[in-house]
């Protein structure tokens, strides 16, 4: 069950494209460099302010006086700019709040510097989130997991119990790389195209394989999911085992409430069921060294036995 929603700030909450663009801009042309359009920069952000910065000095030009040079008037201006032009996004404060109306714990956990993560969260959103982690010492930047399991650790959830929501590919590999479910949106800075690069695609054909296509029987559907686990790659297959976990820890909870009549809202009863997740530890036991799987097994386990 998910317990959590962690969040990527600019391209998914906020709309900051113009804002940082324009601070850049000003600081290219106070060193005498061309600035660039903000389309350009929708694909210059994502990893941080220094990697901006880097990105949108000249090729020739990104040696560190130039680079320190150019993110310290850039961070003048930005601080002073930031919310010039930068707001949420269509309906995501309603989202906001109704997820936690919901009893979701909300979190920022971004690639921008912490002083401007706060600055932007807070006054886009004020005190709704639950913690704002922006880059900061000793962490390395998404999609490095430290971070992100740093925010579960605080927030006191498991990976499994967590959905990491971003706009580009290195916020979904962040989310498979903590083990957490990862979400993309299509209104940021980034395509589907990007959201899919890595393990998309086959993300895709296993969920068609699994829900869409109600022509083929229970079975059928359940086995060319499985065969499909055999080759999909380890993304892919921690993407699944967070959602198997989750759906099976939905059924614990029914349990303890319902007791064993909960097995007659399935098609395929409890033993069914049972030769089911027994099926998707085989195919997942290459995660066995992850938490999430021993999480799903131990399940399993107190589930059918």
């Amino acid at each position: 069950m998910i317990k959590a929603v962690l969040f990527d700030l600019d391209g998914t909450l906020a709309n900051s494209i113009e804002d940082l663009a324009d601070s850049t801009n000003k600081a290219l042309k106070a060193l005498g460099f061309p600035g660039h359009t903000v389309g350009e920069y929708k694909y210059f952000v994502g990893d941080g302010i220094p990697k901006l910065i880097e990105r949108a000095l000249p090729e020739n030009r990104r040696d560190k006086e130039t680079k320190d040079a150019c993110l310290k008037l850039f961070m003048a201006d930005y601080r002073v700019h930031y919310h010039d032009k930068t707001n949420a996004y269509d309906g995501v404060r309603e989202m906001l709040s109704e997820l936690k109306k919901g009893g979701l714990k909300l979190a920022v956990i971004s690639n921008k510097a912490q002083e401007m993560a706060e600055k932007v969260a807070s006054t886009l959103f004020g005190d709704i989130f639950d913690l704002v982690a922006g880059k900061r010492e000793g962490y390395k930047t998404k999609p490095d997991p430290a971070l992100t399991l740093f925010v579960m650790d605080s927030l006191g959830v498991s990976p499994s119990e967590c959905a990491l929501a971003g706009d580009s590919g290195m916020d979904m590999a962040a989310a498979v790389n903590a083990g957490a479910l990862p979400i993309g949106v299509l209104w940021g800075f980034r395509t589907a195209e990007e959201l899919q690069k890595e393990f998309g695609r086959k993300v895709v054909r296993l969920i068609l394989f699994d829900t869409e296509d109600k022509t083929l029987s229970w079975e059928r559907r359940k086995s060319a999911l499985l065969a499909a686990l055999k080759d999909c790659g380890r993304n892919c297959a921690m993407l699944v085992c967070a959602d198997k976990l989750a759906n099976l820890q939905d059924i614990s909870e029914a349990l303890l409430e319902k007791g064993e009549q909960v097995w007659k809202h399935f098609k395929a009863g409890r033993e069914k069921q049972a030769w089911l997740y027994g099926e998707y530890l085989k195919a997942l036991s290459p995660l066995s060294d992850l938490k999430m799987y021993a999480e799903l097994k131990e399940t399993a386990e107190t589930v059918f036995l």
